[in-house]
């Protein structure tokens, strides 16, 4: 895969995961987050329901304050009435009452002084629509319930003799009392507080109900002894603001809230709610559709075992119960929360349906929903962005890269001239410099190179990549031309005895001597020189081997640096520069081989034309066996070395005659001068070439150092391996 779609596939892939992440972490989370909400939106609606009781807590202890207060200055109004009357005072009758205990409803029979107001006896009043003295009185100026009581006896029972509380046949309720003790035998807080000649102010059962009261103490004429009370009340229950303010209560949809009696006649009886025929019934039979549990009562006593400190900390408990209500085809599922009114002894309830919640649950469950939706939409969206800018991105990265390429695939081509010249201000900018500074820097060591090896300079030395190879091929190209011109300073020496040798046929017989040592000297000379020329062959092979080794690595870093990626790309192209020079050092070598071949053809001819000119001098010196046999064992060695055959060459018979012998002389005088022709070409061949000179000593001197080990080298071959002697014609 390219970089283009490598860099698009991880834009998009990274993509892909982040938005799979979010959308199955959502959905893996739908369920507990639903269960999460729903329990926070559960206990949100029991706070609430705790708050709407909390409120008619405080409801009732604010309007029992202000009712209170009412009652009390309404009380006022009546003491008031009372001593602008004339006061209370006993005549000196007595009269029968009836007395009903107001708790127990017992009855006993008492006789009592009358009381009066002023001069007017109270009378025994029981028509409501018969005016009573003061009594009526205060009702027209204030409203609300009041009374007149006298003391029965010392433990302080009061008689009701004057009052316009209404009992339930409609009648005055005069003729009851309250006594000292209650049913349970603990002192009535009432009666207990006036005879301490103190006003009691606070909730107190009057007749057949409770009432917000006020009763204080009448004192005899001497302000000694308490004799009676007055009392001013309002009915808790008939408070009218309060009673709408708690059926206009409302929990959540569809709840409601329920006023409950706590204690004693009135435990578990409503005695205010929004469905008005509940008043007055009682709820304590009600169980849960579930298990059959009277959850009322469990409610009741929840409540009671509640106190209230302060009205900033109002205690509350909770219920949850299954009930069906009047129209509804199945139970619901509800949830109560109580608290206790203690100074009207209500209980207070607050109700909340819980299927009140399915909207919100469904709500939230839509919500989730759409937050999977939406996150599923701007994944994808998100996603064709990522491959818009992935795409956008890897094409400005990959287009400099391929750039990049094609300037180093010619620069193998040795296209040198080619440059990116970009202007970017990145990484790839910078990559794009670098190499472009590299192939000026390859170019310029190149051309350089070449041109001075052009030129013949072997003693150049490069600079930068090329150094060691050049130098390599420096120091082997020296030894080349070294061994060239050391041979042709062999044939040229071989060229001058062989002339000389020719001459001395002509000459007295001692010179057959000096003939015979120049024709030794010229086959060991043409020895040495095939032997130079093997050794030659030899360099040049073993250029060729490091022609083949500097492939096969420029090949390898080629290889690797395609391995290695973007780094290693500079070392392709230096591989394939000195792969180059490699192949150039290889036709070097190349053509020096053929120069060599044409000094061994050249070499070939003049061991014929030694070979002519040993048979001429046989044939000159037929007489001298001697002379004949060295001079073609000189030939014929000459020439195996020469052109490498195994062949003898033809003999010479004695029965040739001096004139053949004449005519000889004169034909082996041409590849004489051939011989010497050909060397004085090769050195004018070698001229051209700067080679290493003396001047040069350390480079000089490592030159003769190889060239003398190689010649030792070669001599200690000849010395083991022997020459096979030649016999004579």
């Amino acid at each position: 895969m390219k970089i283009q779609g490598k860099i698009i596939a991880m834009g998009v892939a990274l993509v892909v995961l982040t938005a799979a992440a979010i959308v199955g972490i959502t959905h893996f989370q739908e369920k507990r987050i639903g269960q999460r909400v729903t329990g926070i939106i559960e206990n949100q609606a029991r706070q609430e329901t705790a708050k709407v009781a909390r409120s008619i807590h405080l409801m009732c202890e604010v309007m029992r304050e202000s009712v209170t207060e009412t009652v009390l200055n309404n009380l006022k109004v009546a003491d008031t009435l009372l001593h602008r009357e004339g006061g209370i005072s006993f005549a000196p009758t007595t009269i029968r009452w009836v007395a009903v205990n107001q708790f127990t409803k017992e009855t006993r029979s008492l006789v009592l002084p009358k009381m009066l107001i002023g001069n007017r006896w109270f009378g025994q009043n029981r028509d409501a629509a018969h005016p009573t003295p003061l009594i009526d009185e205060v009702h027209q100026l204030v409203g609300g319930t009041t009374s007149v009581f006298q003391r029965i006896n010392e433990d302080g029972d009061m008689l009701r003799i004057a009052t316009n509380v209404i009992q339930t046949n409609g009648m005055r309720a005069i003729g009851t009392y309250i006594p000292a003790l209650n049913p349970d035998g603990t002192p009535n807080e009432v009666v207990k507080a006036v005879l301490r000649g103190e006003t009691f102010l606070g909730r107190a059962f009057v007749v057949n109900a409770w009432y917000i009261t006020a009763y204080q103490p009448i004192w005899d004429k001497g302000h000694k002894e308490v004799v009676g009370v007055l009392y001013h009340g309002a009915k808790q229950e008939n408070v009218a603001s309060l009673r709408q303010g708690i059926k206009a209560m409302q929990v959540g949809q569809t709840g409601e809230v329920f006023i409950l009696g706590g204690k004693n006649e009135h435990r578990g009886v409503v005695q205010i709610s929004r469905q008005g025929k509940l008043e007055g019934t009682s709820l304590l039979d009600l169980q849960d559709h579930r298990d059959g549990r009277f959850f009322i009562r469990s409610l009741i006593d929840k409540a009671l075992a509640l106190h209230t400190d302060n009205e900033s900390d109002i205690p509350v408990a909770f219920e949850q119960f299954a009930f069906r209500g009047k129209g509804e085809k199945n139970p619901r599922l509800r949830t109560a929360a109580v608290a206790y009114f203690e100074p009207s002894d209500w209980i207070i309830l607050a109700v909340f349906n819980e299927d009140d919640l399915q909207a919100a649950q469904d709500s939230v469950k839509a919500g989730l929903f759409s937050i999977i939706r939406s996150a599923t939409a701007v994944a994808a969206m998100v996603l064709v962005l990522a491959v818009v800018i992935g795409l956008l991105m890897a094409r400005n990265i990959s287009r400099p890269l391929k750039q990049t390429l094609d300037m180093i695939l010619n620069l193998e081509e040795g296209k040198l001239d080619q440059r990116l010249n970009m202007t970017r201000r990145d990484e790839i900018g910078e990559i794009a410099g670098a190499v472009d500074h590299f192939a000026d820097n390859l170019q310029e060591e190149i051309h350089t190179a070449f041109d001075r090896l052009a030129q013949g300079d072997f003693t150049f030395k490069a600079k930068g990549l090329i150094a060691k190879p050049l130098a390599r091929a420096n120091v082997a190209l020296n030894e080349l031309v070294q061994e060239i011109q050391d041979i042709a300073d062999q044939v040229a020496n071989c060229a001058t005895h062989v002339s000389a040798s020719q001459e001395a046929p002509t000459a007295e017989s001692p010179h057959t001597t000096d003939s015979e040592t120049l024709q030794e000297e010229m086959a060991h000379t043409v020895a040495e020189m095939n032997a130079s020329a093997e050794d030659i062959s030899k360099i040049i092979k073993l250029i060729d081997e490091i022609t083949f080794q500097t492939n096969l690595l420029t090949l390898n870093a080629a290889m690797g640096a395609t391995r290695g990626g973007q780094r290693t790309k500079g070392f392709a192209v230096v591989a394939e520069e000195v792969r180059n020079l490699a192949a150039r050092s290889g036709r070097a070598a190349k053509e020096t081989a053929d120069l060599l071949e044409n000094t061994a053809d050249g070499s070939g001819s003049d061991s014929e034309l030694a070979d002519h000119t040993a048979q001429t001098l046989r044939k000159i010196v037929a007489g001298i066996g001697k002379i004949t046999d060295l001079a073609s064992e000189i030939a014929v060695a000459s020439r195996e070395q020469s052109l490498g055959v195994n062949h003898e060459p033809e003999p010479v018979t004695e029965s040739e005659d001096l004139q053949k012998g004449s005519a000889s002389d004169l034909e082996s005088t041409v590849p004489t001068e051939t011989l010497a022709q050909q060397a004085q070409r090769l050195k004018e061949l070698l001229s051209n070439f700067k080679v290493m000179q003396k001047n040069n000593l350390a480079a000089w001197t490592e030159l003769q150092t190889q060239a003398i080990a190689r010649k030792a080298q070669n001599q200690s071959k000849r010395l083991t391996n022997g020459r096979e002697p030649t016999k004579p014609g």
